[in-house]
C-alpha cells in the first residue's frame, strides 16, 4: 500500500518479493509466456489466462485521436477558450469584421472539444463564460467594475478548471493550470479591457469630426459668390450648397457656422 499511497520507491526484485507486482519480464513475449495459466478475478468471475500462443496487435491512434490528445492540455484548452471568447467579443462589438468572429468561433469549438477530453468542473466553465461576458459588457458600460470582475472570474475559472478529485480519472497533483499562467493572463485581459474603456472615454470627450456637427468650424473656400439665395463652397474635401447673410466673393475663405440638411451656413473668414 505504501507504493500506491505514499509513492514508496522499491527495486524491481523487492517489488516482486513484496507482491507489488506479479513477476518481472524483459520483453512483451516474456509477459505473455509468464501470464499463461494464471488465474485472475474479473467482474464475471475467475478466469484462467491462455496467453502463450497469443499474438501482439499494435493499435495506433487515429489522426483525430492524436489531434484531441494534442488539445487535451489544460493550458492549451484555456488559451483556446480565451482566444475564442475574445474573438466573439470583437466581432459583436465591431460587426462586419468577419475574421475575428470566424477565428473566435473555431477556437471556442476546439476549446470545448479539449474540455470534453479533460476532467473539468462545469462550474469553472460557467465562470469562464461569465468572465468573457463581463469583459464584453464593459465595452458598453465603461466604469471599470465589470472589467475587474471579468478578470477575477477568468482567473477563478482557470484555477478551478481541472477536477483533481474526480474518481473516474487518475490525476497527478501537478496536472492543471499553474497560477503563473492563469493570473498574468487574467490580469492582461482585464488591463486590456480597462485600456479600451479609458481610450473610449477619451474619444467621447474629443470634438466630433464627422457628420453635421463635425463640419461646424471647418474652413473652406467659396467656389462661387455666396449670398442669402445660395452658392457653392468647398469644405472638408467636398462641395456644399451654402448660404450667407453677407455676400461672399468667389475664392474667399469661409468658415462653417451651421448645417441645415445639405446646406451649410458660412461666413467669410477674416485672417486678422
Amino acid at each position: 500500500m505504501q507504493a500506491v499511497r505514499e509513492s514508496a520507491s522499491l527495486t524491481a526484485d523487492n517489488a516482486v518479493k513484496l507482491k507489488v507486482v506479479d513477476f518481472l519480464a524483459a520483453t512483451e513475449s516474456e509477459v505473455l509466456r509468464q501470464s499463461d495459466g494464471r488465474k485472475v478475478v474479473t467482474s464475471e468471475g475467475e478466469r484462467v489466462l491462455h496467453t502463450r500462443s497469443a499474438k501482439l496487435l499494435a493499435l495506433e491512434p487515429t489522426l483525430g485521436q492524436r489531434f484531441v490528445h494534442l488539445l487535451a492540455n489544460p493550458s492549451v484548452a484555456y488559451l483556446l477558450f480565451l482566444i475564442g471568447g475574445l474573438g466573439i467579443v470583437i466581432e459583436l462589438s465591431h460587426p462586419g469584421m468577419i475574421a475575428p468572429g470566424i477565428v473566435g468561433a473555431a477556437c471556442l469549438v476546439l476549446a470545448l472539444v479539449a474540455f470534453s477530453a479533460l476532467p473539468i468542473r462545469a462550474g469553472a466553465v460557467i465562470l469562464l463564460f461569465l468572465g468573457v461576458g463581463m469583459l464584453f459588457a464593459e465595452l458598453f458600460v465603461s466604469h471599470g467594475v465589470l472589467a475587474l470582475g471579468g478578470a477575477v472570474f477568468l482567473a477563478l475559472g482557470g484555477i478551478l478548471l481541472i477536477d483533481r478529485f474526480n474518481p473516474r480519472w487518475f490525476i497527478e497533483p501537478s496536472f492543471g493550470l499553474p497560477l503563473s499562467w492563469v493570473l498574468p493572463t487574467a490580469a492582461f485581459l482585464g488591463g486590456a479591457a480597462a485600456y479600451v474603456v479609458v481610450r473610449g472615454a477619451q474619444a467621447r470627450r474629443m470634438p466630433q469630426r464627422g457628420g453635421d456637427a463635425g463640419l461646424v468650424g471647418e474652413v473652406g473656400k467659396a467656389l462661387t459668390p455666396v449670398t442669402e439665395q445660395g452658392g457653392e463652397v468647398f469644405v472638408h474635401g467636398e462641395r456644399w450648397q451654402a448660404v450667407s447673410q453677407k455676400e461672399i466673393p468667389e475664392g474667399a475663405p469661409v468658415v462653417v457656422r451651421s448645417v441645415r440638411g445639405l446646406t451649410v451656413q458660412v461666413e467669410e473668414k477674416s485672417w486678422t
